[in-house]
């Protein structure tokens, strides 16, 4: 969810500050941002973030949609830089108290390399494809890369929530199955992570 999250293309704001004719810099960290967790929630805080980022994206999506115009490129660059700023507060450090939480303690040395096995098979092509689709001299969406950030971001929130998929695993049903297996509402309850 990270890099579907939409961080490959937060990390072009500097190109489109470059082509509004400003140089250059870097704006926060995620690192000062680890004391919202506890008062907000680590679901709630990364949620909202994937969601207001996916907003994001869908607004940069239509700007590009305008014709090239100087402060549309100004509008959409600080838009990235409004996503990088969620995305340092919301997601950014949630992601690494997420990784080691989620399995469980007799499968974490073995899920988290995967975690961050798959976390590279996907970055890398995503990265890549990125380059070709905002770049001019390539594909020249510009902008219009947002809405295929914004679509990933639909998708990956989509479906099950954790706790469902810590009833699943409670219940020892088979990965094969989380998709056609229901629950009643009093099953579910307020459990959270």
């Amino acid at each position: 969810m990270q890099i579907i999250g939409g961080t490959t293309l937060r990390s072009y704001a500097t190109y489109f500050f470059e082509e509004a004719v400003w140089p250059p810099g870097t704006v926060d960290s995620q690192e000062r941002y680890w004391f919202i967790m506890p008062y907000v929630g680590r679901r709630t805080l990364f949620l909202w973030g994937v969601y207001v980022n996916t907003a994001i994206f869908f607004i940069i999506g239509g700007l590009g949609m305008q014709p090239n115009n100087n402060s549309f490129v100004w509008t959409i660059a600080a838009l990235l830089v409004v996503n990088a700023f969620f995305s340092c507060v919301c997601m950014e450090p949630v992601v690494f108290a997420l990784v080691p939480d989620i399995p469980s303690t007799v499968l974490r040395s073995k899920t988290v390399p995967i975690g961050r096995f798959v976390y590279s098979v996907i970055n890398i092509p995503l990265s890549i494809l990125t380059s070709y689709m905002i770049n001019s001299s390539a594909w020249g969406w510009g902008a219009k890369d947002g809405f295929f950030w914004a679509g990933l971001g639909v998708l990956g929130t989509k479906d099950r929530t954790d706790a469902e998929l810590d009833l699943l695993f409670e219940k020892k049903v088979p990965a094969w199955k989380f998709s056609t297996t229901e629950f009643h509402a009093s099953e579910i309850g307020t459990k959270l992570f």
